[in-house]
């Protein structure tokens, strides 16, 4: 599995000797390494190399984000930490690791781990005491800056000699760029100058997150990679925002989760959004959580007058920032919010720690993390008062008055125990085909508690439909067995309750025809069948000669549903009005797209022209073809402008479908340009060219319509149009 791995090291060396192990080893592999990770985009790698002359040791810490222990154990790094041997003296110690973790040190994780002894590296397995120690070494030159960018903060933690490497390396890397490269540029072969930021010949642009931005009078010559972005001798680029400002006085500031950035004219966000009235100059970043400038504080991100705000103290035992609470004489705040009824004069937290007051009075966690529930035991002039968020999915904080502490514990730890114990009301049984009885008694049970609570919550859920397939087809099971119709008079029931979202997962409807058949409720049973057939189940031959449904074999209709398969067997599963229809009754959003996906990606899409096949359509759907061929446009476009995870690979299934429109050609142009500049996918810019002509093609074909109209307009203000020139 890839996750975060390490080496590390602590060895014993004069410092001459490692000034040498330095300039002959050392140095010119740190510095490529370290250059590699600032160069690449979304590289999230740490190293850690420096001399500590306290201890007269050598620290190394190489941390990768993503990788696995065969890596490590082949790393150069590796290798360079082992040719320090020379440099050591006799009398050296230290210790050498490469583990699958980089964030614990346990034995079990290690792929090398030696000491050294006698001058020389030697394999050894080191006690829990020695971890510990190892860990400590850790936690003090490698936790505690890792929490920052580290193209900010490498300077800090590694030798200032591999520092001027790094730094001249990336200098050649500039000019070679810049002077060597930029005539090469063209719009199918854009160059790359630093990570995200390309120069077609023309243009110098990002393309991230199906977004370009075109940034204009760029002075490539003096432009240069930062620990923020990039800049040239009078503009900044953080991401895709751009502003013009002094490079040489523009700082980033970043602890934790928070970036701020900082120039003589203002404070900025991290997306280059000015802060009114803000003082870049004066601007100090005091922790994760807040900062100030002369006139504000900057708490979580928002900005607050010190002249409204006062004074003020921060309580972070909130591990989330909407915990994080700010309090002054004038306001007690979280985050965005000013909490109410609480006065701020007054106003005194008497558990400093929420956590520590949670596991204190044995407050039962129902979130389940480790960061838990959020309980602040506080008062003003008023009286005691719990802050707390007992679920971490919610952002709200509640403000509850209490008579007594104990009282409120004690009603606490039921309403803890009772959400903790509702954790799981949810959770279906496991199906058991061992065991039809048991499971179909566990159903039972969880679907007599709260039943309709339930079904609003998960009635598009794929879990839940399958887990209500799974109790259908037990219940004919057991029904077949026993020849009990209670069985299948549970299901009746349940079906009943259940049925509009059962197109969802269509194979219920198999198990519900069996079901309606020995009832002898045909009528059911049959529309069961049409169900399937018009829902894209997918073993629908199955049901043809199902010898369950024998009894409605020579029945009319049943004769007609099995003849229309025959005819559009080459078309199935097709989508048809109902389809549509129902899935317009979708409410979620996030379940209509995934519906949406799943049948632009398996089902087959009628051509225009096949309304007059008569092959294909029943007369219905020919009387409502005004009705549905508008249905399908909308459907078949907005499902491919807004798919994501399934987006290219249905666009590349349906791009020559007649009623994909110009809108939904213009949206995959954007996708298909930026991930022709993505890592994987780079240099496939030329294959955007046929969706041009596809955009051209649909604008010329509906030129007078409003909508095309519209759409040109959006056209010609977009950066991508400036690039390939489309209208």
């Amino acid at each position: 599995m890839s996750q975060p791995v390490g080496i590390t090291a602590k060895i014993q060396l004069p410092q001459d000797n490692y000034k040498k192990y330095i300039r002959k080893i050392a140095g010119t592999i740190v510095a490529q390494n370290i250059f590699d990770v600032l160069t690449a985009r979304d590289n999230r790698d740490f190293f850690v190399f420096k001399y500590i002359k306290k201890e007269a040791a050598l620290y190394a810490f190489f941390y990768f984000n993503y990788g696995e222990g065969q890596y490590i154990l082949e790393h150069p790094l590796l290798a360079m930490l082992r040719q320090s041997e020379p440099y050591l003296e006799e009398n050296a110690n230290g210790y050498l690791i490469a583990t699958r973790d980089s964030l614990n040190f346990s034995s079990d994780d290690f792929v090398y781990s030696a000491n050294v002894q006698n001058g020389k590296f030697t394999d050894h397995t080191f006690t829990e005491k020695e971890l510990k120690d190892f860990g400590k070494d850790a936690d003090k030159h490698f936790f505690k800056v890792a929490d920052t960018s580290y193209a900010l903060t490498f300077p800090k933690v590694v030798d200032t000699a591999i520092v001027k490497k790094v730094k001249a390396l990336q200098e050649t890397h500039r000019v070679q760029m810049l002077k060597g490269n930029l005539h090469t540029a063209t719009l199918e072969k854009p160059i790359e100058i630093f990570a995200g930021y390309f120069y077609n010949g023309q243009h110098f642009y990002s393309a991230a997150k199906d977004e370009v931005c075109i940034y204009d009078n760029i002075n490539l010559q003096e432009l240069r990679q930062t620990p923020y972005g990039v800049c040239d001798d009078k503009k900044v680029i953080v991401g895709n925002a751009c502003i013009t400002t002094d490079p040489a006085k523009f700082k980033m500031h970043r602890k934790g989760e928070q970036t701020y950035f900082s120039a003589a004219e203002a404070v900025y966000n991290d997306t280059l959004q000015a802060y009114p009235n803000s003082d870049g100059l004066s601007f100090r970043m005091l922790s994760e959580y807040v900062s100030e400038d002369k006139n504000h504080i900057y708490y979580t991100g928002i900005q607050l007058a010190k002249q409204e705000t006062g004074a003020y103290e921060l309580n972070t035992s909130g591990y989330f920032h909407q915990n994080i609470l700010l309090f002054s004489k004038t306001q007690v705040r979280a985050h965005d919010a000013i909490l109410e009824n609480i006065d701020a004069p007054t106003f005194e937290i008497l558990s400093k720690d929420a956590q520590q007051f949670r596991k204190t009075h044995e407050l039962p966690n129902p979130s389940g993390a480790f960061a838990g529930c959020f309980v602040l035991h506080c008062r003003d002039k008023s009286g005691e008062f719990i802050i707390h968020n007992y679920d971490i999915n919610t952002t709200k904080l509640t403000v509850e008055r209490i008579s007594s502490l104990e009282e409120y514990l004690a009603k606490a730890r039921t309403l803890l125990i009772e959400m903790e114990a509702t954790k799981g009301k949810n959770n279906y049984p496991d199906y058991n085909e061992k065991d039809e009885a048991g499971y179909f008694a566990n159903m039972n049970k969880w679907l007599a508690n709260d039943f309709e609570e339930k079904y609003t919550k998960w009635r598009y859920n794929d879990s839940f439909l399958r887990a209500l397939n799974n109790y259908f087809f037990s219940c004919f099971q057991l029904y077949k067995s026993t020849n009990d119709k209670q069985y299948l008079e549970a299901t009746a029931q349940l079906y009943s309750k259940v049925k509009a979202d059962c197109f969802l997962n269509p194979y219920i409807f198999h198990n519900t025809a069996c079901i309606f058949a020995a009832l002898g409720n045909t009528e059911e049973a049959l529309s069961s069948i049409s169900g399937a057939l018009h829902f894209g189940y997918d073993q629908i031959e199955l049901i043809w000669k199902d010898k369950d449904l024998q009894m409605l074999f020579n029945h009319p209709q049943f004769v007609a549903l099995k003849n229309y398969y025959q005819q559009i067997k080459q078309f199935y599963p097709l989508v048809t009005l109902q389809l549509l229809e129902k899935v317009e009754m979708v409410t979620d959003g996030y379940y209509k797209k995934s519906a949406e996906v799943k049948i632009l990606s398996c089902f087959i899409l009628p051509p225009p022209e096949a309304f007059n096949n008569e092959v294909l359509f029943t007369e219905e759907q020919k009387l409502y073809a005004k009705v549905f061929l508008p249905k399908l446009t909308d459907f078949v476009n907005n499902g491919l402008q807004h798919g994501s995870f399934y987006y290219k690979k249905s666009y590349e299934r349906l791009r020559d479908y007649p009623l994909v429109n110009a809108s939904t050609h213009f949206v995959a142009l954007n996708y298909f340009f930026a991930q022709a500049h993505t890592k994987y996918t780079r240099g496939k810019v030329a294959a955007c060219m046929p969706i041009i002509q596809k955009i051209k093609t649909c604008i010329a074909a509906h030129v007078q319509e409003a909508e095309t109209q519209q759409m040109v307009r959006q056209i010609k203000a977009s950066a991508i149009n400036r690039i390939f020139g489309i209208v």
